[in-house]
């Protein structure tokens, strides 16, 4: 039972997913040349990575885990959110002395999404990812005797979601630690304050 339900899951395919392949490889696609011109190498890595195991998943092969592996990206709203209001400073309007009623809601808007922004990366990319990636690795184990089975593409896809898990967790270490930062006072600050 549980050999015929992992042959399904890595050799089967449908129309929709297929569909979600597409668009996902489109939007990959899209991803690492943006990421290429406008930011850095871990960001390029993503897209390219993204990419290839979306390119893969286009034949009948771990079609089935298309959409299991998009809900990483479940986090990208709210980091979106945060980046136009760094980019466009919404948040100096938030953060600004002269207390409005607008500064005070964007003020909770900004942290509402902040929190949420977090918990859903650490959830759906962490969490997730690592859950995920072994039960695709176990599939793997169960069909390697399956004539159809791709060893290289396995490869290519164990390799690059284990390099996204990676990156993932390194931003989301990064996040705690500006996060930190923020809402903890510096010594310095605690010091100078006392005066």
């Amino acid at each position: 039972q549980l050999t015929s339900h992992a042959h399904t899951r890595i050799f089967e395919t449908t129309s929709e997913n297929v569909v979600i392949c597409l668009m996902a490889a489109g939007y990959f696609l899209w991803d690492l040349f943006i990421s290429m011109y406008c930011s850095t190498l871990p960001f390029v890595m993503h897209g390219l990575v993204s990419f290839v195991v979306y390119s893969i998943g286009l034949k009948p092969f771990i079609n089935y885990y298309a959409c299991i592996f998009l809900i990483f990206e479940l986090s990208n709203p709210f980091l979106n959110i945060r980046w136009f209001s760094i980019k466009y400073q919404f948040t100096s309007l938030a953060d600004s002395k002269k207390k409005t009623v607008l500064g005070s809601l964007l003020t909770k808007f900004f942290l509402i999404n902040e929190i949420v922004f977090m918990l859903t990366f650490f959830n759906c990319r962490i969490v997730w990812g690592f859950v995920q990636i072994g039960l695709l690795i176990n599939d793997f184990v169960i069909v390697r005797n399956d004539p159809r089975m791709d060893f290289l593409s396995a490869s290519i896809i164990v390799c690059g979601n284990f390099m996204l898990d990676i990156l993932n967790v390194y931003w989301f270490q990064t996040m705690v630690r500006i996060a930190y930062k923020k809402l903890v006072p510096s010594k310095k600050h605690w010091f100078r304050d006392l005066f």
